[in-house]
């Protein structure tokens, strides 16, 4: 409620009747609101009302768009303030602890958590990759990585999707774009095992498992480049291409009953041996990806 108490720019006592009337519809759990059920929210947002409902018709396609407008400028106020470091209620807000302070503090975490959703939602797909390819957002949300991976997920779906956005003109991206969507996303992919235990492994992640691409993407160059100097706690990077990489380097061993156990490759690298829990091994080509 905090968060929304600063996109609409009220007071504390307007947002607090505003609280009690939303709560008919959904009721408030640690500050937040909730939906009981799918069919309040597809009644609130039918296009085709009549008789009462069209007290509580929501357009949810203006809705968007509007809080699109005040997400963007949550993020860009942010980035521009920033300049490299990470988010804080201190150099964010001031650090007064006010109520103020705490309440833009919300509007802007909603923003970091909820842009992308949003954005793609209203079909502004290039504000959305505009966000995803700077790595202060990227680290922002390093804390939650599998969220992050989500967004990029369903970034990529709604546009593969035919006629599922409202998307024209300059919001349409061009084919190495996607690719770097595709790289961003398989990166997050690789990273999120080792990223969700410890989150300070997010940059040298990313750096590792994107460092190939540097050369083909400059969008990446610079991406890698501002993350490495965008940091400020202690962490491993990479200086080799070591780390898995991401993109169409790997291949997916599929059909296996059975846990593997332990991989080994032949001296001569062509064949590759794999282990599994029933004590089966089963060789690989690697050129052709066929069992022998």
């Amino acid at each position: 409620m905090k968060a929304v108490q600063g996109f609409l720019g009220c007071s504390y006592h307007k947002a607090s009747v505003l609280q009690e009337l939303l709560s008919v519809f959904f009721p408030l759990r640690g500050d937040c609101l909730h939906v009981y059920h799918k069919t309040v929210t597809d009644w609130l947002t039918r296009e085709k009302t009549d008789g009462i409902r069209n007290m509580f018709y929501v357009d949810i396609k203006q809705a968007n768009k509007t809080l699109c407008v005040m997400l963007s400028h949550s993020i860009r106020s942010w980035l521009e303030f920033q300049k490299g470091s990470e988010p804080s209620v201190d150099s964010e807000c001031g650090g007064n602890g006010d109520v103020d302070d705490e309440v833009e503090m919300k509007k802007l975490l909603y923003s970091l958590r909820y842009g992308i959703f949003h954005l793609v939602s209203s079909g502004r797909i290039r504000d959305a990759y505009v966000l995803l390819v700077d790595a202060r957002y990227l680290l922002a949300r390093k804390e939650n990585i599998i969220s992050l991976l989500g967004d990029v997920m369903f970034m990529l779906q709604s546009i593969r999707s035919p006629g599922a956005l409202p998307v024209v003109g300059k919001d349409v991206l061009d084919p190495d774009e996607m690719q770097v969507l595709g790289l961003l996303e398989h990166a997050l992919e690789l990273s999120s095992e080792g990223v969700s235990r410890d989150s300070r492994q997010f940059p040298g992640q990313m750096i590792g498992r994107l460092m190939h691409t540097r050369h083909r993407f400059p969008v990446l160059q610079k991406l890698l480049r501002s993350m490495f100097y965008s940091c400020d706690f202690d962490w491993w990077c990479p200086c080799v291409d070591t780390m898995t990489p991401a993109g169409d380097h790997t291949r997916k061993v599929l059909n296996m009953k059975n846990r593997v156990k332990c991989v080994s490759y032949s001296a001569d690298g062509q064949y590759l041996a794999i282990g599994a829990e029933d004590g089966t091994v089963r060789v690989w080509d690697i050129s052709s990806g066929t069992s022998v």
